[in-house]
C-alpha cells in the first residue's frame, strides 16, 4: 500500500533476513492505497484483500476487493465496490455486519472541507457482487461525560 500505488504480497523467507520477495497484486497509477484488511470473502478458505484508495489532485478514490486465486503466481481478480463518489476512502474494516455468514466491508470516507461518512458494502455472497450505502454521515464530536 501507500504512495507506490500498489498492493503487494510479501513472502516470508522463513529466516531472519531482509530477503523478502513480493508479488504486485494491484496497480493504480493515479491513487494511493490507504487502507487494507484481510478476510475470506468467498468462503474458499483463502484470505482475500479489501483495500481503499485516495485520490490526489481533485480526483476520486475507490474501494476494491482482490480475491485470492489459491496460487502463488495467479492473477488476483479485482472487484470494485465503489469509485467516483468520494475523494478519500480511508480506514477500512471487515466483518459480518448483517448476520448472513459472509464478510462485509465498512469504510470511513472523508470529503475534504465538507464532512465524513461511514459506508457499508454488503457482500452479496461470493465476493464478486456488492451493494453499498451510507450508514452514517456528518460525524461530530460531543462531550460524553455530561459536563
Amino acid at each position: 500500500g501507500g504512495e507506490n500505488h500498489q498492493v503487494r504480497w510479501y513472502v516470508n523467507p522463513g529466516t531472519m533476513s531482509n530477503n523478502w520477495s513480493y508479488y504486485t497484486l494491484y496497480t493504480n497509477p493515479y491513487y494511493d492505497t490507504e487502507g487494507m484488511a484481510l478476510t475470506d470473502f468467498n468462503s474458499d478458505g483463502y484470505l482475500d484483500i479489501a483495500a481503499t484508495s485516495s485520490a490526489s489532485l481533485g480526483g476520486t478514490g475507490s474501494t476494491f476487493v482482490l480475491l485470492n486465486p489459491k496460487s502463488n503466481t495467479g492473477n488476483w481478480p479485482c472487484y470494485t465496490l465503489d469509485t467516483g463518489l468520494y475523494s478519500c476512502m480511508e480506514t477500512i474494516a471487515v466483518g459480518d455486519l448483517d448476520g448472513d455468514d459472509d464478510m462485509d466491508v465498512i469504510v470511513a470516507v472523508r470529503k475534504p472541507f465538507v464532512s465524513s461518512y461511514l459506508v457499508w458494502y454488503k457482500n452479496n455472497g461470493d465476493g464478486t457482487s456488492w451493494s453499498g450505502r451510507n450508514i452514517m454521515d456528518k460525524l461530530t464530536f460531543t462531550n460524553l461525560e455530561g459536563r
